[in-house]
């Protein structure tokens, strides 16, 4: 299994944006968590998680600074991996 210390990330993630590419991940917009076009870390949703039920959803702040502790949202890959053609 491959990790990287969490002061390695911002380097990981510039070396990815000089490279051309666009870095795309979970960020939260309007109290969701979305996937979009982020900066660097500051932009992922760390220290968050959600709560789904019942037709509900919910953010709540975690004990922990977990990157990624959020089930998936209501949104997929979908609009990155398949841009619509006009």
């Amino acid at each position: 299994m491959f990790t990287i210390d969490v002061s390695a990330f911002d380097d990981l993630l510039s070396a990815i944006k000089a490279k051309g590419y666009a870095l795309l991940g979970p960020t939260i917009r309007d109290r969701v968590v979305v996937y979009d076009q982020i900066s660097g870390s500051k932009d992922l949703p760390i220290g968050w998680s959600d709560r789904q039920e019942g037709g509900t959803y919910r953010l709540n702040k975690r004990k922990d600074q977990a990157f990624f502790g959020y089930s998936v949202g209501p949104q997929t890959w979908k609009k990155f991996l398949y841009p619509d053609h006009l």
